[in-house]
């Protein structure tokens, strides 16, 4: 609560829900990062709120730690392995909205899990539906370039985001 206090902004690492020492699975699943969004805006104002955005995915094997995967890694691997490309939409814990895919590398099941235009998508969606400041991106240079185009529609070229933001930066707002 104090940091909502003394704090402009605050940046939540909603992110690496599973990460390279567990087990294979989404990285920033949209229940999970809505949940702890929600407990966020009970400390702190919606207002000071950022959400961190994963523009990477991970390749797990079969007991190894995962590695971490830029964009242009995971097109190369769906090019030479031709797996099928899932869309996660839900689990039995609720929505999801990630990629994942599974394929054999030397005889050994590999499972990748990541984050897409789609995902990006839905976290955007719940900024704007939860009123928060906005998004923090880990990390640049890694991301599906898509993306790019679903930035400039949902936070530059709407006016209700854009003026959340200038807002937020005025005295008495």
């Amino acid at each position: 609560k104090l940091l909502g206090e003394i704090c402009d902004r605050v940046r939540i690492m909603t992110y690496d829900y599973h990460w390279r020492g567990g087990g294979p699975g989404p990285i920033a699943p949209i229940n999970w990062v809505a949940a702890v969004a929600e407990y966020a805006r009970s400390v702190v104002p919606a207002e000071k709120l950022q959400i961190g955005i994963p523009f990477y995915g991970y390749n797990w094997g079969t007991g190894e730690d995962a590695v971490a995967q830029t964009w242009t890694d995971i097109q190369r691997l769906i090019e030479v392995y031709q797996p099928n490309v899932n869309l996660a939409a839900r689990d039995s814990s609720g929505p999801i909205e990630e990629s994942w895919f599974t394929y054999r590398r030397n005889g050994q099941l590999r499972t990748v899990w990541f984050a897409d235009h789609r995902s990006l998508q839905a976290k955007l969606n719940l900024i704007e539906q939860m009123d928060l400041a906005g998004i923090a991106i880990w990390r640049l240079g890694n991301e599906d370039p898509q993306n790019w185009d679903v930035v400039r529609k949902e936070l530059v070229e709407n006016p209700s985001v854009l003026q959340r933001v200038v807002n937020s930066y005025l005295p008495d707002h």
